[in-house]
């Protein structure tokens, strides 16, 4: 999976909602639910440029074979002008964008060199507040971009851009959504008519496709019930279930290690593994995490196991049978093991990132692994101490300049972190009324259209 995104501009164009009334075709003007979003209409083709009236930026410009066209990324509280060219001509105006009464604020804690995220082009975000649950997208330099409230969302649990463009995220455990940055709804999936399982935590959206993990309540007869890890598949608006952990590992006699967080909706069962990330590797395979068996397993294209890798605390009867286990080691003198790991990912060098949640309170990392198949070893050459206890979720990107993007879930904070675990910058996400906010689950950096 490739670290930065790079959107493409028709996806976000396509499936859009009913157009709004504008004052008269061939204009553009703000959109009356959206302070940071921009409707154009005219006679189709559509191409519009737009850029800040002062020139403090490029101009960017959108397309559509239609006749109306979404224009965003803008700034809050800006005079932008745009040239409007449809079947009728060209057109000249302005419009001026607003800032929502939801937007987070952003405080700056510690800062190395310039004062922007170096490598940091837009990067995505959720938070839950008083106020909702929205999505947000800043750039480099901590301006809010780009905003999309989620109603009826308590809270947003899992969160990828796909490689189409879009937004998918995964929300009360029993819902898959894929949004458009145009505000359009381009799918929804949900438990009990298009889903047949539970959907939480990890997903991604490679190959016009999305997977999410999902969990399923199987009675076992040595009279228990225990949660199964999974993941569904949606392709063409058809979600089914293709692969879990019962393929590989009978959880019977394992014990459960979170007897909170399912117990709504599967009172008493057995959380054994708790799988909560997923990433696919350019090659097709699939790393999954599973926190309470602190293991990483790694899937060819096919589903069937390549290996696994134990962080060193994975309880009696865990490890997988009959999957090459690799040893874990570390030739740059760190501590290799680690508890609770999330959001695996493919790096673009080769590598493999991991998050190292820790157990109980302990600093958080983001390990660097190279794996090497042919040894059967797993070797630690990097690790990025993020200064805070991260005991949920959270995530770490890898950008261009060799820098690592991190976001911790239970402290809300973004951190830029150079090559060997120096800090450049940390960014404290709180609401708009200071509040700590919830449900930062993860921040994906992207670059802009």
């Amino acid at each position: 999976m490739r670290a930065l995104a790079t959107l493409a501009l028709a996806a976000c164009t396509a499936s859009a909602p009913a157009p709004i009334v504008l004052p008269d075709p061939g204009t553009c003007a703000l959109d009356p639910d959206n302070a940071l979003r921009a409707r154009c209409l005219g006679a189709g083709p559509l191409s519009v440029g737009v850029v800040p009236a002062d020139g403090s930026e490029p101009s960017a410009t959108f397309e559509s074979d239609g006749d109306e066209v979404v224009l965003w990324d803008l700034r809050g509280d800006t005079d932008y002008a745009y040239e409007l060219h449809d079947a009728r001509g060209t057109r000249l105006a302005t419009f001026t964008t607003g800032t929502p009464s939801t937007a987070p604020q952003l405080e700056e804690e510690l800062a190395l060199g310039p004062t922007r995220l170096t490598d940091l082009d837009r990067v995505l975000f959720p938070l839950t507040c008083t106020d909702g649950t929205a999505l947000y997208a800043i750039d480099g330099a901590g301006r809010l971009r780009w905003y999309q409230p989620l109603p009826d969302t308590p809270a947003v649990s899992g969160l990828a851009l796909t490689d189409r463009g879009t937004i998918a995220v995964t929300a009360s455990r029993s819902v898959i959504r894929e949004l458009g940055f145009d505000g359009s709804v381009v799918l929804t999936a949900k438990r009990g008519t298009e889903l047949d399982r539970y959907v939480h935590h990890g997903l991604v959206g490679p190959d016009e496709r999305i997977l999410a993990l999902d969990d399923h309540a199987v009675p076992y007869d040595d009279g228990l019930t225990y949660l199964v890890d999974g993941v569904t598949e949606i392709a063409d608006g058809v979600a089914t279930h293709v692969w879990d952990i019962a393929e590989i590992l009978d959880p019977r006699g394992l014990p459960t290690g979170d007897p909170v967080y399912w117990s709504l909706q599967a009172p008493g069962a057995v959380d054994f593994g708790h799988e909560n990330g997923i990433d696919v590797a350019d090659d097709g395979d699939w790393l999954l995490t599973f926190k309470q068996l602190d293991l990483l397993l790694r899937l060819d294209p096919d589903h069937e196991p390549r290996w696994v890798l134990s962080g060193g605390d994975t309880p009696e009867g865990g490890l997988p049978p009959g999957v090459p286990a690799l040893a874990l080691t570390s030739s740059a003198g760190l501590d290799p093991t680690f508890q609770h790991p999330h959001h695996p990912l493919a790096a673009p060098d080769g590598t493999l990132l991991l998050l190292d949640n820790g157990d109980r309170g302990a600093e958080s990392r983001v390990l660097q692994l190279r794996i090497d198949d042919e040894e059967g070893t797993a070797d630690v050459v990097g690790a990025w101490p993020l200064g805070d206890a991260c005991p949920v979720q959270s995530s770490a990107f890898p950008l261009s300049d060799g820098t690592l993007l991190a976001a911790c879930t239970q402290t809300s904070r973004l951190s830029e972190l150079r090559p060997g675990g120096v800090v450049h910058r940390r960014l404290q996400v709180t609401c708009a009324d200071g509040t700590v906010p919830r449900g930062m689950v993860g921040a994906v950096p992207f670059t802009r259209p």
